[in-house]
C-alpha cells in the first residue's frame, strides 16, 4: 500500500517512469545473428558477361595468341621446313606483349607480322642451305666424245671392262659387243647408268 502511494506521488511529481525496452525473443535474436554472420562470409566472385571477376578483368588475348603459336609449332613439327616456326615465335612474342600491356588488335597483328617476317627473312637463306641439298654436277655428260684407255679388257658377255677417261676410272662396255683388249684407246659414245659405252678408236 505504501509502495503504491509513493509510486503515485512520484509519478505525480516526476512524471511517469520511462519504460525500459525489453529484449525481444531469443529466436529473433538468433536469426539476426545468423543473418549478420552470413553477410560477413566471403562469397565466390561471380563472373559477369564482360569477363570480369571480383573487379579484375580476364584477358583472353594472350591465351589466343599462345594457342596460335602452339598451332604453328605443331605445323612446323609436321613439315620441318623452318617456316612455321617463325610464325610460332611471332605469336609467342605477341602473346607476351599483350599480357603486359593493353594494345588494339591492329597493333597486335603488326607486331606479329613484323617479328615473324624479320625472322623468316633473316633465316630463310640459312634454312635452305641446311634443308635442301644442292645438286652436285658430276659433269658426266662432258666425257661423251672423249678418248680414254682400257684398263681392264672389255667383254660384254662377261660383264667386265674398265676404262680411264680424263683421269677418272669408269666401268665400260663395248658398243658393238666386240671384246676390246687392255691399253686400247677407245672413244666414249654414251653413258648408260654408271657405265660408258665405248668403241675402239681407228
Amino acid at each position: 500500500m505504501w509502495y503504491n502511494i509513493c509510486r503515485a506521488n512520484s509519478e505525480a511529481v516526476c512524471g511517469p517512469r520511462p519504460r525500459i525496452a525489453r529484449p525481444k525473443c531469443c529466436c529473433n535474436n538468433r536469426f539476426a545473428l545468423i543473418a549478420a554472420y552470413t553477410q560477413r562470409i566471403p562469397r565466390e566472385p561471380a563472373i559477369n558477361q564482360e569477363g570480369r571477376i571480383a573487379g579484375m578483368e580476364l584477358n583472353y588475348v594472350p591465351i589466343i595468341w599462345l594457342a596460335l603459336g602452339i598451332a604453328f609449332a605443331v605445323a612446323e613439327g609436321l613439315t620441318v621446313q623452318l617456316v612455321s616456326i617463325w610464325f610460332a615465335i611471332g605469336a609467342a612474342v605477341t602473346a607476351l606483349v599483350t599480357a603486359l600491356i593493353d594494345i588494339p588488335w591492329p597493333t597486335q597483328l603488326l607486331i606479329f607480322v613484323i617479328v615473324a617476317g624479320v625472322l623468316l627473312a633473316a633465316t630463310r637463306p640459312l634454312a635452305k642451305k641446311l634443308l635442301f641439298v644442292k645438286k652436285q654436277s658430276t659433269n658426266a655428260d662432258s666425257v661423251i666424245g672423249q678418248v680414254g684407255v682400257v684398263l681392264q679388257a672389255i667383254d660384254n658377255d662377261l660383264a667386265t671392262g674398265r676404262v680411264k677417261v680424263n683421269g677418272l676410272d669408269w666401268s665400260a662396255r663395248s658398243s658393238n659387243a666386240d671384246a676390246i683388249a687392255e691399253n686400247t684407246r677407245v672413244r666414249v659414245l654414251a653413258i648408260d647408268g654408271v657405265k660408258l659405252i665405248v668403241e675402239r678408236c681407228e
